[in-house]
């Protein structure tokens, strides 16, 4: 969890904001995993931070929607270019 964490915030992946009146905070949960070989014995254990985006309310409790998604002809067309 530590190395998780310490990864989250040297990647500055969230902007820590004022708490806004009559919206709710997302919960978030960790997510273990245990990580395996060929022989099935464990090599590692991975956690996960994940938020429980689920329980807001769109309108209500946020107002943007951002997913980073990729077009396949615009990867094709950016390694052409690229090559």
């Amino acid at each position: 969890m530590d190395n998780e964490l310490k990864s989250l915030k040297e990647s500055d992946v969230w902007d820590v904001i004022p708490e806004q009146i009559g919206r709710k905070i997302a919960a978030s949960s960790w997510v273990f995993t245990a990580i395996g070989n060929a022989q099935r014995e464990v090599e590692r254990y991975k956690a996960r931070l994940v938020a429980k985006g689920f329980s807001q309310i769109l309108g209500q409790d946020y107002d943007q929607l951002f997913a980073p998604v990729v077009r396949y002809d615009s990867l094709r067309r950016s390694l052409a270019i690229s090559a």
